[in-house]
């Protein structure tokens, strides 16, 4: 039953889902505010959202494969997936960051700065390391001026595609279903 293949079609269709619910959901987390942007709560949201819509992903993939399919052409066929649904989102983060709302980046470093202060600042930290720490954090924020650039469109996707390939491999592992070597009489 496993020699059945995806289409074309197939394989868009589920690289448009995933990446038009990370598009919708970066919509929704910037309509939300930077200070929403900027949380642990949206990142850990955004990553069981992109989680659970990858698992539905590979499971319409193990049915379209009859219901049977081994680790390699799970992982091999949800990568194809990737590879186009996060190009659409990097794409979309680009414009937004660039296009949309240029002064994004610096903003929600930061919102990010102040949550990370103020969390420090509450822990009893001394003042010399907190004054360590903004000095750290004053040079990551001139980093990302430069970052939202044509010339880092694509490190920007290869990185993400390096990291959801981590997912990949251990949800490929998970929803792997192969046939039983021995058949029923």
């Amino acid at each position: 039953m496993e020699n059945q293949r995806l289409t074309t079609d197939q394989f868009l269709k589920y690289a448009l889902l995933f990446g038009v619910v990370q598009i919708v959901y970066q919509l929704f987390a910037y309509l939300m505010g930077i200070g929403y942007m900027a949380s642990l709560w949206n990142v850990g949201f955004s990553i069981l959202l992109n989680i659970a819509v990858l698992v539905y992903i590979m499971l319409q993939i193990r049915n379209v494969s009859g219901g049977f399919i081994s680790f390699r052409k799970l992982f091999v066929n949800t990568s194809i997936v990737l590879i186009f649904g996060l190009f659409l989102s990097v794409m979309f983060d680009y414009v937004l960051n660039t296009v949309i709302d240029p002064d994004l980046p610096l903003k929600i470093v930061e919102a990010s700065f102040e949550n990370t202060l103020s969390m420090l600042e509450g822990m009893g930290l001394p003042d010399e390391t907190l004054d360590e720490t903004y000095a750290e954090m004053e040079q990551a924020k001139k980093e990302i001026e430069s970052e939202y650039t044509v010339a880092q469109f694509l490190p920007a996707y290869l990185i993400s595609y390096g990291l959801w390939t981590i997912p990949n491999l251990i949800l490929s592992l998970i929803l792997k279903k192969e046939e039983s070597l021995f058949k029923p009489e």
